[in-house]
């Protein structure tokens, strides 16, 4: 590469990595202005002292806040109760937090909400929203909770109070850089299975692609629920505790199947043996959870730590591989590497941030938000990316190779067939039980022509001669080759005597043509051909292989042919 191009090279990739920068800085912009058009908060939170009763104990005005209650397991019942405050709010709902738990809610005793039961299997978790009377100042509030899963809270939250229209608008506000960004890897993941099934018997590869694009598909819609988005669409905790538990449970096999085609199969037999054994648990995981889950053994979110336990296996494998392969200083999915690197710093940068707002900050856990969409994002691109800068070079890699094959089997002179490729064809007729012919053309005068005239004159005669030939055999499916030197052959896998002489008429016939004016000597061949129906096979097909069989009578037809022609030059000659 000259230090011109390497220069521009330089200064494309300096002027690209520029103008994704300003793309984002904008994108990101144009979010931050949309979120100054939030409504003023005028919700409030209930933190006067409630009554609670854990299991049959009783706590009185207690501070939701600050009291730690038991860990809530299945079976459990809890019950609070809080008078409303001296605080209005138009259009006002009251809004509970609820974590895979039956509710009834009632106002001064008469029941106006209620969810699930006791033996329900999946209530998901969320807020939900109760409309409150006009004159709700001074009402009597009891919430009955019945835990269905062992995953519950430690601590109960808050009720709000909220403005119907400025929740439901702020919280479109809030999440809509979000939702942009979990729409676009949806509806991208969408397109890639698509057109990995409708081109994949174009491009075989596309089909390996469909993996990760639904496996990013599944991580989407669990972002969607973990983000609490889906709400825009369905307020149903229940659809969405199911889509996001079939989604983390699903997806990670898809992605898991793109690593081990991609990665583990030019490892080492171990590292593929351990990656097998994770493909086999992740496949058989979701089997295995929702058939628990429906049999009431043990319901889906009690077997997160399981699902977690194979994710963080398969990450710390993909991770042990992708180190590998930079210390053998292999670069082949440097992008994907760059990719995963920032999902893990941002995963990390979740974790802490979860765990100071739950120790330390408990009161900003509201508005916790999750780093995590935006990573997924940025590896799917990253491998993207990486995904088709590898196919280029493989693309290129198997034209390069295909290119430096059919040159092995092409004579560089007259760009025909040259004796490899002959017999590569002679194979090919050998396994057609069907009538074949061979016709062996010797072109005359060659060595005159180099003598008198010089070898160039000499190969521009084997060119012409070439073009000559493959223009008569045109439109006829055949193996038109130079064998060596001024030897030609035609190999016709289905032929009978018509086709062979209509090919010896028209070769004729062109050499005529040219000859009018072709200077400083005429075109002359001798030629002999055979079909395998032959009338002198007989007696010799069971003595060797019929092709050269076939050949060698062509072979010695077309020398009979070349005797004939000097004798009669010779006769000529005479006569003169």
């Amino acid at each position: 590469m000259s230090d011109a191009s390497r220069d521009n090279n330089v200064i494309n990739r300096i002027t690209g990595f520029i103008l994704v920068v300003i793309s984002i800085a904008i994108f990101i912009g144009f979010f931050k202005i949309v979120r100054m058009g939030r409504y003023k908060d005028d919700s409030v939170k209930i933190t006067g002292r409630y009554d609670v009763t854990f299991n049959g104990e009783v706590y009185e005005d207690v501070d939701l806040a600050t009291k730690q209650f038991p860990s809530i397991k299945k079976g459990d019942h809890v019950t609070y109760s809080f008078v409303m405050p001296d605080y209005y709010v138009d259009d006002a709902v009251l809004t509970i937090y609820l974590d895979h738990a039956a509710v009834k809610i009632y106002y001064d005793d008469e029941l106006v909400y209620e969810k699930g039961s006791p033996k329900s299997r999946m209530l998901g978790y969320g807020n939900v929203s109760i409309p409150l009377p006009d004159d709700y100042k001074g009402i009597n509030v009891r919430v009955e909770i019945d835990a269905i899963e062992n995953e519950g809270l430690s601590s109960l939250s808050q009720p709000v109070i909220n403005n119907a229209r400025t929740l439901l608008h702020n919280y479109n506000v809030d999440l809509s850089l979000y939702l942009v960004i979990d729409i676009a890897i949806v509806m991208l993941c969408i397109t890639i299975v698509l057109l990995s099934f409708i081109f994949s018997r174009l491009l075989p590869a596309l089909r390996h692609l469909a993996y990760f694009g639904m496996a990013f598909f599944l991580m989407g819609l669990y972002e969607l629920c973990s983000y609490d988005m889906l709400k825009i669409f369905s307020d149903s905790l229940v659809f969405r505790g199911y889509l996001e538990y079939s989604s983390l449970y699903l997806g990670p096999f898809f992605l898991t199947l793109y690593f081990y085609k991609e990665f583990f199969r030019h490892e080492t037999e171990l590292i593929r043996k351990i990656y097998r054994v994770i493909l086999v648990l992740q496949g058989v995981f979701p089997v295995v959870a929702f058939t628990l889950h429906f049999t009431d053994i043990m319901h889906l979110p009690e077997v997160l730590t399981v699902c977690h336990v194979l994710l963080l296996t398969n990450v710390v494998t993909v991770l042990v591989v992708l180190i590998r392969r930079v210390l053998r200083k292999d670069n082949t999915h440097r992008y994907m590497v760059f990719g995963l690197i920032i999902l893990i710093l941002l995963s990390i940068a979740d974790m802490v941030r979860f765990n100071l707002y739950i120790r330390l900050m408990r009161e900003k856990m509201h508005g916790y938000v999750s780093y995590l969409l935006v990573g997924f994002f940025l590896f799917l691109i990253a491998m993207i990316i990486d995904f088709f800068v590898n196919q280029r070079k493989r693309l290129y890699k198997a034209a390069h190779a295909e290119a430096m094959a059919k040159l092995a089997l092409i004579d560089m002179m007259t760009n025909l067939a040259n004796r490899r490729g002959c017999e590569n064809a002679f194979d090919a007729i050998r396994k057609n039980n069907k009538i074949f012919g061979i016709i062996c053309i010797d072109i005359n005068f060659l060595k005159l022509t180099n003598d008198k005239y010089g070898h160039q004159e000499g190969d521009k005669l084997l060119v012409d001669f070439a073009g000559l030939l493959t223009s008569a055999c045109e439109g006829m499916e055949c193996t038109v080759g130079r064998m060596g030197g001024d030897e030609f052959t035609v190999i016709v896998p289905e032929a009978d005597n018509e086709k062979l002489e209509s090919i010896i008429e028209t070769l004729n016939a062109k050499r005529d043509e040219i000859n009018v004016s072709r200077t400083p000597m005429p075109i002359s061949f001798a030629y002999g051909f055979c079909l395998s129906d032959d009338a002198e096979l007989e007696g010799h097909t069971g003595t060797g292989d019929i092709v050269e069989l076939v050949y060698q009578i062509a072979d010695e037809r077309m020398y009979q042919n070349k005797v004939a022609m000097k004798a009669r030059r010779e006769d000529v000659s005479d006569g003169v």
